[in-house]
């Protein structure tokens, strides 16, 4: 996949052609009392979300070039590789954005909470870009007016990343049994709860490809996110005796993540998952204790606007 390129002027969201109206994803299978295994999620979820994106974007080239009978045409125009992974992460971004967006307006318990364990690694194959990309979409589709000038896609893409950061400094997030803790210490963590280095190593890889030809170092780059990162999330998760998280592991978590992981304007280092952590688990209390700090000339420097 092509390494994504720093944007050489405030980045935003791209909307559909003028004139062409997109619906919102299906509406996601009901959930069930048991733990969706990944098979279940990849199958009922995933899949038919990135069919529906695929579909809908053969729809728009074909309403563009025949302007009608979309069925008759709808199987003629084959998916390359990096459409279909495109499709892909861009399914597995909106269904984070959708559930995280139903859990902070309380329509209904998030279905990332009935995930397993072995689902979890869908979310590493995005990052923050795509999250925030999805935001911005889910902006325009309640939009109204004049919805493809620059102004208002720069300003979708902006009240999408403030929506993100809205549900960061959500209060009362619990640590309890949850496939995506238990994906985090089996995958990454030593016994202690801190960075196993060997297992690490992967994310150092992924990360590190992002990065190359952005920075001189990209290695280091990513090796000391991911370890300051890992080292520090599972003490900044909200303990679900004492209802707190440790304020000094989430300074350094936040500072971790802080311009996406790698600095501004270069491709975020800060993959699905990890975002997944933070808005789930992270006390939204002292995370606004750590942005007032800020505010105020103390702490580490670390505002709401240069978090992610």
């Amino acid at each position: 996949m092509p390494t994504p390129q720093p944007p050489s002027q405030p980045p935003s969201f791209q909307p559909p052609p003028p004139g062409l109206l997109i619906p919102q994803l299906p509406p996601l299978p009901p959930l069930s009392p048991a733990l969706t295994s990944n098979a279940d999620f990849e199958k009922d979820t995933i899949n038919p979300a990135a069919m529906y994106l695929s579909n809908t974007r053969k729809s728009l080239a074909l309403l563009e070039t025949w302007g009608f009978d979309l069925e008759r045409f709808f199987a003629s125009i084959p998916s390359t590789t990096f459409e279909c992974e495109t499709d892909w992460r861009h399914a597995i971004a909106a269904f984070v954005i959708d559930e995280l967006y139903r859990t902070s307006t309380l329509t209904r318990p998030s279905a990332l909470h009935s995930l397993s364990s072995d689902c979890f690694f869908h979310f590493e194959g995005i990052y923050l870009e795509d999250l925030k990309r999805s935001a911005a979409y889910r902006r325009w589709l309640g939009a109204t007016g004049d919805l493809h000038s620059d102004e208002n896609r720069i300003r979708f893409y902006f009240e999408g990343c403030n929506e993100i950061l809205d549900l960061l400094q959500v209060s009362n997030k619990p640590l309890g049994p949850h496939g995506a803790v238990k994906y985090l210490c089996e995958t990454y963590l030593n016994t202690d709860g801190g960075a196993d280095l060997a297992k690490t190593q992967r994310l150092v890889a992924h990360k590190s490809q992002r990065l190359t030809g952005h920075v001189a170092d990209p290695g280091a780059v990513a090796w000391q996110f991911v370890n300051t990162f890992y080292n520090n999330v599972y003490r900044a998760m909200i303990d679900k005796k004492s209802g707190k998280g440790n304020l000094d592991a989430i300074t350094e978590t936040l500072k971790a993540v802080r311009n996406g992981g790698s600095g501004v304007g270069l491709p975020s280092i800060v993959n699905g998952f990890e975002t997944l952590l933070l808005l789930l688990f992270l006390d939204g209390a002292a995370v606004r204790e750590v942005w007032n700090q800020a505010e105020n000339g103390a702490g580490h420097g670390i505002t709401r606007e240069a978090t992610l």
